[in-house]
């Protein structure tokens, strides 16, 4: 483990392939989340480091409440 920034970086070894994830933490719920390699949270942290984020659970629910709104205003 590699600490960067208060982050915490992690290198996996699978198979001929190393993944690098990062440790950070949901604004809504505040549990730690993992952001792996090639995933679009993943480009969004390493443009900005300090920006906010939030997990998947938190996702699916602001999805979920947005579509509940969208759809009691039809």
């Amino acid at each position: 483990m590699v600490y960067f920034d208060n982050v915490e970086v992690a290198s996996y070894l699978k198979g001929e392939l190393i993944m690098i994830t990062y440790s950070v933490s949901c604004i809504f719920c505040k549990k730690t989340f993992e952001v792996v390699e090639g995933t679009r949270k993943y480009t969004l942290y390493k443009r900005n480091m300090k920006g906010k984020f939030s997990c998947e659970d938190c996702d699916s629910k602001i999805e979920r409440e947005a579509r509940k709104g969208l759809l009691g205003k039809l």
